[in-house]
C-alpha cells in the first residue's frame, strides 16, 4: 500500500485550519492491506501545535463542535474530476467547523465491496470510534459546502437515521435518484419541496447513515445482484441497502432542500448524444 499524501496548504488560510494542518500530515494513517483494497485516511487531531494569536478563535469553534462524523469518498474513477476535488475539500472544511472530523478515501471496486470495506472499517477501526456518523461520497458528484452540516442538524431534530440529499441521474430526463410511493401507492419521485421526506430508497453519493443503523443492519450492508433469493429483482447495492434498512425497522428520507450535481464523464455524452458507445469506434454525427 502507498503511503498517502496531503496537500499541507489546503485550508491554511483558515485559523481552524491552521492548527490542524501540521498535524493532519503527520497523522494519516497507514493502514495494513489485509483484504487487497487501499484505503488512505486521516483523523483531524486534537493534539497538534495550536498558533498563539489564533487560540480564542480555536478555542471557540472547538467548545461549538457537537456530533462526530466519518466521510468515506469512493474513489473508484481512473481520475480525479475538478468539480468533485473543489466541492469536497469546501465540504470537508465546512463540515470540520462544527463537527469533528475524520475521512477514508476508498480506492478499491467492485463499488459494493468498497462500500462494505469503508463501513465495516468504520465501524471496527478504535480512530473512528467516537464518530456517530458516516457520510458518504461519490467521485462523480459535486455538493454544497453545507451540506453535511444541515443533514445532520435536521436529522438529528427529527430522529432520522439515514438521509440523502437530493440528485439526478446522469441523463438528460432529470429524474431524482430515489423514489417513494404516494397517497395511491404508486411509485413516484419525491416532491422537490424543501422538506424532508420519508422514501423508499435513495442512492449513496451524498448520504448520512447513523453509526446505530450499521451496527443494527449487519455485514453485507450492500451488495449488489439479485434482491431475492428466487433471483428476481436485480438491484445496486443502494437498493439492497435501503430494504435490509427497512427490515430491521429503520426509516430513510432525503432532504430535497439540499441538491448536489451528478457529474456526466465526456463518454456519458458522447454516448448519450450519438447512441453508440466510444468503444465502438468511429461515429460520424450529423451537423445541420
Amino acid at each position: 500500500m502507498s503511503d498517502a499524501t496531503v496537500d499541507s496548504n489546503i485550508g491554511g488560510l483558515c485559523p481552524h485550519c491552521l492548527k490542524h494542518n501540521a498535524e493532519l500530515i503527520k497523522d494519516m494513517a497507514k493502514e495494513p492491506d489485509n483484504d487487497g483494497s487501499m484505503m488512505e485516511s486521516a483523523v483531524l487531531s486534537e493534539s497538534s501545535p495550536v498558533v498563539s494569536t489564533v487560540d480564542p478563535i480555536i478555542s471557540e469553534i472547538e467548545k461549538q463542535k457537537k456530533s462526530a462524523i466519518t466521510i468515506a469518498i469512493i474513489n473508484n474513477m481512473p481520475f480525479i474530476q475538478t468539480a468533485f476535488f473543489e466541492s469536497s475539500v469546501a465540504l470537508l472544511f465546512e463540515t470540520s467547523k462544527k463537527h469533528e472530523l475524520s475521512w477514508m478515501n476508498v480506492k478499491t471496486f467492485p463499488v459494493d465491496f468498497a462500500r462494505n470495506w469503508a463501513a465495516k472499517r468504520f465501524l471496527e477501526t478504535k480512530a473512528y470510534e467516537s464518530c456517530e456518523w458516516m457520510g458518504w461520497l461519490d467521485i462523480d458528484m459535486t455538493f454544497p459546502k453545507d451540506m453535511f452540516n444541515i443533514m445532520i442538524a435536521d436529522a438529528e431534530k427529527i430522529g432520522a437515521k439515514v438521509m440523502s440529499a437530493v440528485y439526478f441521474k446522469r441523463n438528460f430526463h432529470n429524474e431524482v435518484v430515489g423514489w417513494r410511493y404516494d397517497h395511491l401507492g404508486k411509485m413516484s419521485e419525491p416532491v422537490l419541496d424543501g422538506s424532508i421526506q420519508e422514501v423508499e430508497v435513495i442512492g449513496m453519493g451524498a448520504v448520512i447513515i447513523h453509526r446505530s443503523v450499521l451496527e443494527k443492519v449487519g455485514y453485507p450492508w450492500f451488495k449488489y445482484g439479485s434482491l431475492h433469493e428466487d433471483v428476481s429483482g436485480l438491484s445496486t447495492e443502494d437498493i439492497q441497502f435501503c430494504e435490509r434498512c427497512k427490515e430491521v425497522g429503520e426509516k430513510i428520507y432525503m432532504h430535497t432542500g439540499i441538491f448536489c450535481g451528478h457529474l456526466m464523464t465526456v463518454e456519458n455524452v458522447h454516448n448519450r448524444l450519438v447512441g453508440k458507445t466510444l468503444t465502438d469506434g468511429p461515429v460520424e454525427v450529423e451537423i445541420k
